[in-house]
């Protein structure tokens, strides 16, 4: 993982991430007003573009993580009104 991130940091991600895996919650994240979802080992962000985390640390700061229950990940991260239209595409209509 990236430089970026301390010991303490990368393992609470590394915990949140597999709490994600397992289903027990959703991963979002928030970079400079884009939304993230964590899914199948990547991150979605709200205009359909994947982002592996170290790509997405290196990109972005600061980011906010934040574990959602399961199934409001994708409100809560990428599809704030629940149109089924991707924010960053949303706003761009």
């Amino acid at each position: 993982m990236s430089e970026r991130l301390g010991s303490a940091e990368r393992q609470r991600l590394e915990l949140l991430g597999r709490q994600a895996q397992l289903g027990n919650c959703d991963l979002v994240a928030d970079a400079a007003g884009a939304g993230f979802l964590f899914a199948n080992g990547q991150f979605l962000r709200d205009d359909g573009a994947r982002f592996t985390l170290e790509r997405l640390i290196q990109r972005a700061s600061p980011i906010t993580f934040t574990a959602v229950p399961p199934g409001e990940g994708r409100r809560s991260g990428i599809d704030r009104d629940s149109d089924g239209i991707l924010d960053a595409r949303d706003h761009a209509l």
